[in-house]
């Protein structure tokens, strides 16, 4: 369900090309009441143009469900009106995202785009990550699923746009794989506080992966986590393997800095059981 945004939120944003379609879009809110650079620019028809192009191009099913969902993977991630009214911005981040979620590196204009436009992009993806997340909305194929994750490991976003994105998440999704997958790829300082608090909630639900997922991820934004490890190992709840893979763990933050592909493993059904 849409509604207003609120004056504070407004204030959230930092200034950006799309700043004023940026706000509309934060905390799943609709484009209401704001004209493109204040109604002194026309809006660019060859965009509206390209834009009525591709989604004639979609298969019924996919018009299907971009109309219900104002979101839809197909090449691109096509958004609608819902979520950005102007025509420019709504195919430069379906093209941006299309690159992103399928692993591309990117171009330097993606990459120019994305730093230029940090704030915007934030907002836009806290916006439509529900959607995204809806088994119902089938937004894209099989692998849609994991592989959007890729849109908040972007490095060239600003922490201090995407850490805000990241808190809000953790704390209705609980931390996974996949959010230990972009929290690992970067230094998230803004972040620790959450991802202290999902450890704290791990440990009373006795949720192994979860606790060793938190602490790999806050000792890349740079907390000490050896104490937690060792108190981690001496708990009588975890099996062989669970303690076996902690010391593991351990040893390994001795010489280096944890990375994702060191806590990988947890995937696997014998360290889930608890």
């Amino acid at each position: 369900m849409t509604r207003p945004v609120l004056v504070g939120e407004l204030r959230m944003l930092r200034q950006s090309r799309y700043g004023y379609l940026a706000a509309c879009a934060f905390l799943g809110s609709s484009v209401i009441g704001i004209d493109w650079a204040q109604g002194t620019q026309q809006r660019p028809d060859p965009f509206c143009a390209d834009w009525a192009s591709r989604i004639n191009r979609l298969p019924p099913q996919n018009l299907q469900t971009l109309n219900k969902y104002g979101v839809v993977s197909y090449g691109d991630l096509l958004l609608s009106t819902r979520f950005v009214e102007e025509c420019e911005l709504r195919l430069r981040l379906g093209e941006y995202w299309g690159r992103v979620i399928s692993g591309n590196d990117g171009t330097r204009n993606d990459r120019v785009f994305a730093s230029s436009n940090s704030a915007t992009i934030a907002a836009i993806l806290l916006a439509i990550w529900p959607i995204t997340s809806d088994p119902q909305a089938h937004i894209g194929d099989g692998g849609f699923h994991s592989d959007r994750y890729n849109m908040l490991a972007d490095p060239n976003l600003d922490e201090r746009d995407l850490a805000p994105v990241l808190a809000k998440l953790l704390a209705s999704e609980h931390i996974s794989l996949e959010f230990a997958y972009v929290l690992m790829n970067r230094s998230m300082p803004r972040v620790k506080a959450v991802l202290w608090d999902e450890f704290r909630d791990a440990r009373k639900q006795h949720d192994f992966v979860r606790e060793v997922l938190s602490l790999a991820s806050l000792q890349r934004s740079g907390e000490d986590i050896n104490v937690k490890l060792k108190m981690l190992t001496s708990s009588r709840s975890l099996t062989d393997e669970q303690r076996k893979y902690v010391r593991k763990l351990a040893a390994i933050l001795e010489r280096r800095t944890l990375q994702f592909g060191d806590v990988e493993g947890l995937a696997y059904d014998d360290l889930r059981k608890r």
